[in-house]
C-alpha cells in the first residue's frame, strides 16, 4: 500500500515539476496531461496559467465555481460567448465579465485556484500520464486573470493536504466525482428525520460529491465523513453521473471578442527582503491594474529584472547582503535602468536618508507602512500615463 500511495504522489509531483519549470521559462501555450481516465489541459501565457482544464465534469465544475464565488453570475450567458471546442471558454467568460465589472479581482483568483485543484484532485490516483506541449501566440494577460508560481504551488499544497487527511480518515475511497443516492425512498425518509444527517436530503443522485461541498458549504472530510457513515449502515450508494449539458456558443468565433487583449499594465518590481512587503504590494497592485515582480534576493533578481524591464522600482533601503543605496548606485549605472524611476522604501524616513536616495539616483522615497493610496499615488506621479 505505502508503495502504491509513493507513486501516486509522484506522478503529480511530477505534474509539479512541469508546470514550475513553464513558469520560470515564462512560456505560452497549452500543457497536455492525458492517459485512459484522464484528459487535462493547462493553458498559460508568459508563464501565469490561465485556467486548468479537466473534460470529467467540466461543466460541472464550471457551475459550481460560479455558485461558490460568483453566484450574481448567469452560466446561460456563456451562449453569448464565441469559442471553439478546445478553448478554454470559461476563462473567456471570466475575462469579458472582469471587463463588464460584474466581479472583483478576489474572486477571479478564488475560481481559478479551486479549479486548479478540483482538476489536480484526480491526478493523486492517476496512472502515467503522457505530457504534451503546443505553444500558441502570446499576449498580454491581468495578473487577476492568471495564476502565479506560487499560486500554483499553493493549489498543488492544497490538494496534497486535502488527499492526505481523507487517506488517513480512511475517506480516500469516496470519490468527490461520484453521486452519492439513498438506496430506497423509505430509508430516505428515516435518516432525512434526523437534523444531523440533513445532507441526505440532497443525496438523489444528481449531485456529485464535491457538488455536495458547494451546496452545505463544507469541507470535503466532513462531508465525505458523513457520507461513509451512511455507506457503513447500507442507505447509500455511491454512482457514476453524466456531465452537465454543455453550452452552446455563436457558430462563427468573433475573434475580436474572443481574444480581447486587456490594455498594458505596468509592471511594478520590488526588491525587498520581507515576503509580507511583496504579498501587500501584490494585492494593492493587482487590485489597480498593475503587475507585480517581487524580488526577494537582490543579487540573484538582477538578471531576472534585466530580463522583464520594469517600468518602476520600488526597492528597500534595508537588505542582509546589501543596501538600496549601493544598488541604486548600481542601477543607475547600468544602460537598462538610466530611466527607470527608482523609489527608496524604508521606515528610516528622514532628511538625511532622503539626501542620500537623490544622490544615488532615486527618484523618491516611500515611509513604511504604507497605503495603497500612498503606492498608487507614487506610481502615477512617475508613470502619469498608467
Amino acid at each position: 500500500m505505502l508503495s502504491s500511495v509513493k507513486s501516486q504522489v509522484s506522478e503529480l509531483t511530477r505534474v509539479a515539476r512541469y508546470l514550475g519549470a513553464l513558469c520560470r521559462r515564462k512560456l505560452t501555450g497549452e500543457l497536455t496531461l492525458a492517459n485512459d481516465a484522464q484528459h487535462c489541459q493547462f493553458h498559460f501565457a508568459s508563464g501565469s496559467l490561465l485556467y486548468a482544464l479537466r473534460e470529467t465534469h467540466r461543466v460541472r465544475r464550471w457551475q459550481r465555481m460560479l455558485q461558490r464565488h460568483c453566484p450574481s453570475l448567469n452560466p446561460k450567458d456563456l451562449n453569448s460567448i464565441s469559442a471553439t471546442a478546445d478553448r478554454a471558454w470559461e476563462w473567456y467568460f471570466l475575462q469579458r465579465a472582469v471587463a463588464q465589472e460584474q466581479v472583483t479581482p478576489s474572486q477571479i483568483k478564488a475560481i481559478l485556484k479551486d479549479n486548479l485543484e478540483e482538476v489536480l484532485f484526480p491526478l493523486i490516483n492517476s496512472s502515467p500520464l503522457t505530457i504534451g506541449w503546443r505553444p500558441t501566440e502570446a499576449f498580454t494577460v491581468s495578473t487577476y486573470l492568471s495564476l502565479s508560481a506560487e499560486d500554483i504551488r499553493q493549489s498543488f499544497r492544497s490538494t496534497y493536504q486535502n488527499y492526505n487527511q481523507l487517506q488517513q480518515m480512511g475517506l480516500s475511497y469516496l470519490f468527490p466525482e461520484m453521486a452519492p443516492v439513498v438506496k430506497s425512498p423509505a430509508l430516505q425518509e428515516r435518516f432525512a428525520t434526523e437534523s444531523s444527517l440533513n445532507l441526505v436530503a440532497f443525496l438523489d443522485g444528481q449531485s456529485t460529491i464535491w457538488d455536495l461541498v458547494v451546496t452545505t458549504r463544507q469541507p470535503l472530510a466532513v462531508v465525505n465523513r458523513l457520507l461513509h457513515y451512511l455507506v457503513q449502515q447500507g442507505v447509500v450508494k455511491l454512482e457514476t453521473i453524466p456531465d452537465l449539458t454543455a453550452p452552446q456558443f455563436a457558430a462563427a468565433p468573433l475573434e475580436p471578442e474572443a481574444v480581447v487583449e486587456p490594455a498594458y499594465q505596468p509592471l511594478i518590481a520590488c526588491i525587498d527582503d520581507s515576503p509580507t512587503i511583496g504579498k501587500v504590494l501584490e494585492e494593492f497592485l493587482s487590485s489597480s491594474g498593475y503587475r507585480l515582480l517581487y524580488i526577494q534576493n537582490p543579487m540573484q533578481g538582477i538578471a531576472t529584472l534585466t530580463q522583464d524591464k520594469p517600468d518602476l522600482i520600488f526597492l528597500d533601503l534595508v537588505m542582509p547582503d546589501t543596501n538600496g543605496y549601493n544598488l541604486c548606485q548600481f542601477l543607475r549605472n547600468s544602460i537598462a535602468f538610466k530611466d527607470v524611476p527608482i523609489i527608496i522604501m524604508t521606515s528610516w524616513d528622514g532628511v538625511i536618508n532622503r539626501t542620500r536616495a537623490k544622490l544615488v539616483g532615486a527618484k523618491d522615497f516611500l515611509g513604511k507602512p504604507f497605503s495603497q493610496e500612498d503606492v498608487i499615488k507614487m506610481i502615477q506621479k512617475y508613470l502619469p500615463k498608467s
